[in-house]
């Protein structure tokens, strides 16, 4: 930028105690002072926020200094580090694309290293390119560990998505209505006679879908009573009598409700 140019120095610290102790800010106005000086800019203003850098959302400072530049009060948004425009890559890339397309600079008097970056300038533009590289190889590295994550899940044979709950009076009407003897088919079309959802909101019910709720509170059961009798093992001795005599009534009782599995929820709509 030429000497003479009218810029906004923007300050930012994260916290109110910082804010209070004035030292963040005091130091990041220096450094943009003397910049300004150096180079013939005139800082017609300084914008302060107090507020975290993860999101310009709710950075009014900034948002009303960005409204002066795009008045053509200045040309430029001058902060001392890259951190106090934000910490995220994509709200800097935004700003910045933001500042090409109306025709006003973003200056960044230290990335990190040293360097200033002038969004006006090749080189510049050129780190804004890079940092635009490095969010989208983020961004799908971020998308692949997701994928494999839930293929993962998936291979362990953990349910994924939105959980699911059928209404509680819905599940007992029908296991009152199976264990009275109503056919699969009976109860699919009774429910949606009457309108009732399923578990995932729709409207349409099957046997099929009868059979799944019949076999899901069957196997809850099972799994109810096999946590009783783990309970109940850990409070006897292995070598006891008693507990044997446990482990075989457990089986028994687990033999029994499969079969009863079977007779409640055969595979067909009987």
């Amino acid at each position: 930028m030429v000497s003479g140019t009218n810029v906004i120095g923007y300050l930012r610290v994260s916290t109110v105690e910082q804010g209070d102790s004035r030292a963040g800010l005091d130091a990041q106005r220096a450094a943009i002072q003397r910049e300004a000086d150096h180079r013939g800019w005139q800082v017609i203003r300084y914008a302060q926020d107090v507020a975290s850098g993860k999101t310009t959302n709710g950075r009014h400072a900034l948002r009303d200094a960005l409204a002066s530049i795009e008045a053509g009060e200045a040309s430029a948004l001058v902060a001392s580090k890259l951190d106090r425009v934000g910490r995220n890559t994509r709200d800097i890339l935004n700003l910045a694309e933001r500042a090409e397309k109306q025709g006003w600079a973003l200056v960044v008097l230290d990335m990190g290293n040293g360097e200033t970056l002038d969004s006006t300038t090749a080189m510049g533009k050129f780190v804004l390119t890079m940092l635009a590289a490095i969010a989208t190889f983020e961004r799908d590295r971020l998308s692949e560990r997701t994928r494999e994550a839930l293929a993962q899940k998936r291979a362990q044979g953990v349910r994924l998505g939105r959980p699911v709950k059928l209404a509680e009076r819905t599940r007992r009407r029908v296991l009152r209505e199976r264990q009275a003897g109503v056919s699969l088919s009976a109860i699919s079309d009774g429910l949606n006679r009457d309108g009732v959802e399923t578990a995932q909101g729709g409207a349409q019910w099957w046997p099929s879908t009868v059979s799944k709720v019949i076999r899901s509170a069957i196997q809850e059961r099972v799994a109810r009573l096999d946590a009783i009798y783990v309970r109940s093992g850990e409070r006897i001795k292995r070598e006891d009598e008693g507990f044997r005599e446990l482990r075989e009534d457990r089986l028994r009782r687990a033999s029994r409700a499969l079969a009863a599995i079977n007779a409640l929820a055969p595979s067909g709509g009987a």
